[in-house]
């Protein structure tokens, strides 16, 4: 029951901070964020290739280390509502709820899978093992901004379309 409670609480607080809403390909399917570059208000960068690849930069000054690289998956709409609710108890009509409240339509809402393979730094790979990171959020057309909140943390971030 407490699971549910703050998984609500995270979306309503994650729907409150949305502001508003790529290559033309994946937006001719609905995906606005794949093939792009997203750099964070916290000085961080995401690619996220057109190829399936991405990589995450800490600081998008330096480009040769201190990043993440792995494949990465995108779902929206009804697929994002049916994975957040299948794999971390979100319902589907509190999800619903929050995004009718908030006139979030189905098409921006999101769930990015980041599968680090690696983990550079220093030039040396220091990942053990792969790891998996979800984030879910809301793109906003109008400014090409993204708000994610990270399923690991709840840290909310912030990123623009580069």
């Amino acid at each position: 029951m407490f699971k549910k409670i703050s998984t609500v609480f995270m979306v309503f607080c994650m729907i409150f901070c949305f502001t508003a809403c790529g290559s033309s390909s994946f937006e001719d399917k609905g995906d606005y964020i794949s093939g792009n570059k997203w750099e964070g208000t916290d000085g961080s960068l995401i690619e996220l290739n057109s190829d399936g690849t991405h990589k995450f930069y800490k600081n998008s000054g330096d480009l040769s280390d201190n990043y993440y690289k792995g494949d990465y998956t995108v779902l929206n709409g009804q697929q994002a509502i049916d994975y957040l609710s299948n794999e971390h108890g979100l319902p589907e009509d509190a999800q619903r709820q929050i995004m009718s409240q908030y006139g979030v339509e189905d098409k921006y809402y999101y769930v990015l899978t980041l599968n680090n393979k690696e983990c550079i730094v220093e030039g040396k790979n220091t990942l053990g093992e792969a790891s998996k990171l979800d984030y879910f959020g809301y793109y906003s057309p109008t400014d090409q901004h993204l708000n994610f909140k990270s399923l690991k943390t709840m840290v909310q971030m912030d990123f623009y379309k580069k």
